[in-house]
């Protein structure tokens, strides 16, 4: 085994694919040979994954930020990757805490780009896509992976908005979808930060109180829907709201290139 990426985990070169699993994952049973039988069955298939479900035994706030990950407020149509009674599809990008590639096509491509601290695994995927390969969503493709606190959280999810403006700075956006996604949120913290203007207008002041508490309705309900009784949804409430405004702060401040260095702060790992 070697160092997949920094932070990331491993990758095992098991003879003609490269399977990756982050450090604080493990496999469901039948995990690589389902992989490889997909592999093997459809050459036109150049990685595959599966569901990363988070550990049964989680709770307090491992277990509402993996019920954030479920909800289309954080992980929007990417939900399905923690669901493990998704059905098999075709997708754009799989991340590589469950990820097997053919070798051959891992090492064409020249792997993954270190000189990105993260979303290694994002640019990795589109330049496979446009190469012409398709990538494989299937469920018998199963891990566990430990869901994080509510601090790694707020990193991870700020530090996912920062990683999509150098990819698009550089002419390798990640798909429609990811795109269109990011550009709602970046208007929505700035729609947030303008609340001063309501200093000075009563009527945008009133434009913003409706908007803010329509929004806070639809984290309310998403968090009932999401949790398991009462005393959790606040803890949900809290994921949910982190979670959908994190990936927009981070590609606004970037942008703007008010963001803090992050290199040597985000681990992918924790």
């Amino acid at each position: 085994m070697h160092r997949a990426k920094r932070n990331l985990g491993v990758a095992a070169t098991t003879g003609r694919y490269v399977a990756f699993i982050d450090s604080d994952a493990w496999p469901a049973p039948g995990w690589l040979p389902n992989a490889i039988r997909l592999l093997d069955s459809d050459p036109e298939l150049g990685a595959v994954g599966g569901p990363n479900m988070s550990p049964p035994e989680e709770v307090g706030w491992e277990r509402a930020v993996g019920l954030a990950h479920r909800s289309i407020l954080v992980d929007g149509w990417w939900r399905f990757r923690k669901d493990p009674d998704a059905r098999a599809r075709d997708v754009s990008a799989l991340p590589t805490c469950n990820l097997v590639v053919r070798r051959s096509t891992f090492e064409a491509l020249g792997g993954m780009n270190e000189a990105l601290f993260t979303a290694e695994d994002t640019e990795f995927c589109a330049r496979l896509v446009r190469s012409g390969w398709r990538i494989r969503f299937s469920p018998e493709v199963a891990v566990f992976h430990k869901d994080r606190d509510l601090g790694s959280f707020a990193i991870q999810r700020y530090t996912f908005g920062v990683a999509v403006v150098p990819l698009v700075r550089r002419g390798q956006p990640p798909d429609t979808r990811y795109l269109l996604v990011s550009a709602v949120l970046v208007v929505f913290v700035v729609f947030l930060l303008s609340a001063p203007i309501g200093l000075v207008s009563g009527r945008w002041a009133r434009l913003w109180r409706r908007a803010v508490a329509c929004y806070v309705s639809v984290l309310a309900a998403e968090s009932v829907r999401l949790s398991g009784g009462p005393a959790e949804v606040p803890r949900v409430f809290t994921t949910l709201a982190i979670g959908n405004i994190g990936p927009g702060l981070g590609a606004l401040m970037r942008a703007l290139r008010l963001s803090p260095e992050l290199q040597g702060r985000y681990r992918n790992d924790q």
